[in-house]
């Protein structure tokens, strides 16, 4: 079957599957199409690389067996990825200007959900793995605290700029999968 689809020219890696999900144009299936805002196709985006990170977690964590300081850690990623998918989704709403109010009661909610996985990142875990790896995490989730502080600013400021808040948000994605390849190799 591999060699098959090798001579067919058709990629069995990782970004072959990511492109084939969402960097090529849907195929219309006689379904009417909507319409989808920058926002949602980054969130989509966001989603799709959000599924690979779990795929990635669940192998590497299969494979070896690890100590429960990194499982700690890992698991925290995970609890981290459905928070982040639920503030983007509140995010979306805000900038959709769909019930706002109750939006952005959820996304302040939300991020405080978050700060409060901080601390699995902390010195009481990082302490088992090599100095260059604490780095490059500690970097990661300082990227990553610093995207959510001004995505909570971004929120809380009057009149909401969509434009902003789209920005900030993107950033946070970015963000996030950079915490997730700095967890998910350990």
């Amino acid at each position: 079957l591999i060699s098959h689809r090798r001579q067919n020219g058709i990629s069995t890696g990782s970004s072959a599957l990511i492109s084939s999900l969402y960097l090529k144009p849907p195929v219309s299936r006689g379904l009417p199409q909507v319409a989808t805002s920058a926002s949602q196709r980054a969130s989509m985006k966001f989603l799709v690389f959000s599924a690979v990170l779990c795929v990635l977690v669940a192998t590497g964590t299969a494979q070896t067996a690890k100590s429960p300081k990194i499982l700690a850690m890992q698991n925290g990623l995970g609890s981290m990825l459905e928070l982040v998918k639920d503030l983007t989704v509140a995010t979306n709403d805000v900038i959709s200007d769909i019930n706002v109010q109750a939006a952005m009661k959820n996304a302040n909610n939300i991020i405080t959900a978050i700060k409060k996985l901080y601390p699995v990142y902390g010195t009481t875990n990082t302490s088992g793995v090599t100095t260059s790896q604490r780095k490059k995490l500690n970097t990661a989730l300082n990227a990553f605290k610093n995207a959510i502080t001004a995505l909570e600013a971004g929120l809380s400021n009057f009149p909401i700029s969509p434009a902003n808040l789209s920005s900030q948000l993107k950033t946070l994605h970015n963000a996030f999968l950079g915490l997730g390849g700095s967890v998910v190799p350990l």
